[in-house]
């Protein structure tokens, strides 16, 4: 599989001609997508987490019982109560109503709550893009980088493993 640093030291070309090899999602960051991939699934109107953290509802409060278990398919469909808090994944799926993520900097946690130090903005680490996907939509095209953020999308959707390019 080709990875970046690959690339850079060697200054070897990237073609999507290469042989694809099929691994698991955990495993491909920094690699080439060697495929198109599709929507498995279709999805309603959603944001996604632009980094790793807590969601939670903003508001004056500090303290946020921990909400644990949550599968990410099951996110959309989540009703954050204004006293809980989520832990996300960069690139995945937003619980419904939660409108800022607190990264762990900032964060003391225990197994049943979590205290912010320091609050963030409101909407801090979430994407405004609102947009649903139809199954079939093409959600990445081959030849891109793969991302954090990509992996925690493609998690977000069910895909489990993905073509990368080899040398």
């Amino acid at each position: 599989m080709i990875k970046v640093n690959k690339v850079l030291t060697d200054g070897a070309a990237i073609s999507l001609k290469s042989p694809i090899q099929k691994i698991g999602l955990e495993n491909t960051l920094d690699c080439v997508l060697g495929e198109t991939i599709y929507a498995p699934i279709s999805t309603s109107a959603f944001r996604l987490s632009t980094t790793a953290g807590y969601a939670f509802i903003h508001s004056e409060r500090h303290q946020y019982d921990l909400i644990r278990d949550v599968s990410i398919a099951d996110r959309l469909g989540l009703n954050l109560k204004s006293t809980e808090a989520l832990w996300v994944e960069a690139g995945t799926f937003m619980p419904e109503h939660a409108d800022t993520i607190v990264t762990e900097d900032y964060v003391m946690a225990n197994d049943k709550s979590i205290l912010i130090t320091i609050m963030p903005e409101q909407f801090a680490g979430v994407s405004d893009n609102l947009k649903p996907i139809a199954k079939g939509d093409i959600v990445f095209e081959a030849g891109i980088l793969i991302t954090q953020e990509v992996i925690g999308f493609l998690t977000s959707l069910g895909v489990m493993e993905v073509g990368v390019c080899e040398l």
